[in-house]
């Protein structure tokens, strides 16, 4: 273990005990999971948007080209997102 990674560790759980260290790394789990949850829906929202934005400017509505670029883009962004 480097110098840096132990204070770092210290930092973070010094002067907790085993079940406050569980806890911890929980709540940091849970937190990684819900960040990733909302920049999905962010993602969504602006995929959303720019499919909107695209076929409001040229006067009709989404084609179905359109439509499959802004899901296809939405399926490998969010297959990258679990990775």
């Amino acid at each position: 273990m480097s110098t840096a990674m132990f204070y770092k560790w210290r930092a973070t759980f010094g002067g907790m005990g085993g079940s406050m260290m569980k806890r911890q790394t929980e709540l940091d789990d849970e937190n990684k999971r819900l960040k990733m949850m909302y920049a999905e829906e962010r993602l969504k929202v602006k995929v959303r948007q720019e499919a909107l934005g695209k076929s409001q400017r040229a006067g009709s509505a989404v084609t179905p080209n359109n439509g499959k670029q802004a899901m296809g883009l939405w399926i490998v962004l969010s297959v990258s997102a679990q990775r």
